[in-house]
């Protein structure tokens, strides 16, 4: 029996194929396994072992045949990975950001008046800015010349709504259950209500 499908992949469903999860396919490909086992192998579903197939097909005898490879498929795959994540808009819209903290600091304008200034003015078109919240993430992480000591609400403002907690442990009875003969104080033993207050 061959060590290959012997062994267990490390593949968990849901994530991304790896290199050593390619080399499997190849190999099991080649010796001329359906996708079904193929996908019993790899711990994921038929259709993606097809996808991949198809994905990482090199063409060989001048675009005659098609083989599946690993390294290429890999190789693809890095390609694809470097271009999918969301682009940041602060490179793309420096000019507005060098308008908002320039009339941050001169005016001393929030942050939220620069933004709506500039869209007032006709200095800028609502493409060419980033909205109030976008302006105050990047000062958070520290894009922006503003910091977050220059905010003075950003730092006093408590973003967490206060909530009471709904299973709230009892710790006895509450000193404001206590009968009206107490507030007399003629009974001795009474007095220390007066230092619990």
């Amino acid at each position: 029996m061959n060590s290959l499908n012997s062994s267990i992949s490390s593949h968990q469903k849901g994530q991304h194929l790896a290199l050593q999860d390619r080399v499997i396919i190849q190999v099991l490909r080649s010796q001329g396994q359906s996708l079904r086992q193929i996908a019993r192998a790899l711990n994921c579903s038929p259709t993606r072992v097809k996808y991949e197939l198809e994905r990482g097909q090199i063409s060989l005898y001048h675009g005659k045949r098609y083989r599946y490879d690993a390294q290429a498929a890999q190789r693809r795959y890095q390609i694809r990975r470097l271009n999918c994540d969301r682009k940041q808009a602060f490179l793309a819209k420096t000019r507005f950001i060098k308008y908002v903290e320039t009339h941050f600091f001169k005016q001393g304008c929030s942050l939220d008046a620069c933004a709506g200034r500039a869209l007032a003015s006709g200095a800028f078109t609502r493409n060419e800015t980033v909205c109030t919240k976008t302006l105050y993430h990047y000062v958070e992480r520290g894009l922006l010349q503003i910091k977050a000591t220059d905010l003075p609400e950003c730092l006093s403002r408590k973003t967490k709504a206060k909530r009471e907690r709904q299973h709230k442990r009892q710790r006895g009875r509450s000193i404001s259950e206590r009968p009206a003969a107490i507030n007399q104080r003629r009974e001795f033993g009474h007095w220390e209500c007066d230092l619990v207050l």
